[in-house]
Parts: C-alpha cells; sequence; structure tokens
C-alpha cells in the first residue's frame, strides 16, 4: 500500500502544484477537472426506416370514386347528410354501406353500384352488421336481385 508521502506532487493543466490523493488524479479541483473535461457529444443512432406502401387496390379506388359522388350529389341536393334508414342528420361519422356484402360478392362488376349502396349513421350502420335479415326490404325495393341474382334472397 503507498502511502499519501509516497506520491509526487503533480502540476494541474492550469499550472497550480497540487498533492494528489491517489496516482491517477490529474487535477486541483473539481472544478478545474469540469473546466477541461471534454463532454462526450451523443450522436442519434442512425435507424433504416423502411417505408410501408399503402397500396389502394382499384376495387377501393372506385368504391371512393363512386362514395364520394353520391355525398357530392345529396349535399348538392339537400344541403346536408342523412341516415337513409332513420333519417338523423346529428351524427358525428358516416359510413356507405353495401346492401350486399363486399365479402359475399368479391371482385363483382356491380358491388359499387349507387342501388347496392345506402348512407347510415353509425349506429344503423351497426345494426344492418348484426343480422343480413335487416337487408331484405332494401334488396326487393332496390331490385339488386337483378344486378347479383335470386341466391342473395337466400341467405336474408
Amino acid at each position: 500500500m503507498i502511502s499519501q508521502k509516497q506520491i509526487k506532487p503533480k502540476t494541474c493543466k492550469c499550472g497550480i502544484e497540487f498533492q494528489p490523493f491517489n496516482s491517477l488524479d490529474k487535477y486541483c479541483s473539481v472544478l478545474c477537472a469540469m473546466k477541461s473535461a471534454n463532454p462526450t457529444i451523443r450522436k442519434p443512432i442512425k435507424r433504416k426506416v423502411t417505408k410501408v406502401k399503402n397500396k389502394i387496390s382499384d376495387s377501393q379506388k372506385a368504391f371512393e370514386k363512386v362514395r364520394d359522388g353520391l355525398r357530392a350529389d345529396k349535399i348538392r341536393r339537400y344541403g346536408y347528410l342523412y341516415c337513409e334508414r332513420c333519417g338523423t342528420k346529428k351524427s358525428m361519422y358516416w359510413n356507405m354501406h353495401h346492401i350486399v356484402f363486399r365479402s359475399e360478392k368479391p371482385r363483382h362488376k356491380h358491388l359499387h353500384d349507387p342501388r347496392n349502396l345506402i348512407d347510415l349513421c353509425d349506429e344503423c350502420h351497426i345494426l344492418y352488421h348484426a343480422k343480413k335479415g335487416r337487408r331484405l326490404h332494401l334488396v326487393l325495393k332496390r331490385k339488386l336481385t337483378e344486378l347479383f341474382g335470386n341466391d342473395i334472397i337466400s341467405c336474408c
């Protein structure tokens, strides 16, 4: 073990001679050490960000075009949107509902036909999805069997 007397005095970078506490001390005080310290600047980690292409299908584009056209026509005609089931004008969310579901007739050429679409408030949209039987009167009224065939009545 080295005693305090065996450690030789050192000269600090500021020019003051001091007696180090141990052989590793380089500075006369903490303030002097802080002044001469080189703070390391942290560099942000470079991460590779891969962009996910949000590709919209042609069917989705066709649906959005028809939907926007129907809604614009309704606003032009009446001045507001309304639910075609309950008639409310005071809804936060509007849904364009396929009477014959997309999942029933995927890629059918008349899937986005205006006769197959109905504008609903959020509550009525949930009701229509709860049970397909609620759509029978719409299928008959809008003559959707001409577009999709009689097999859509059998599942109602």
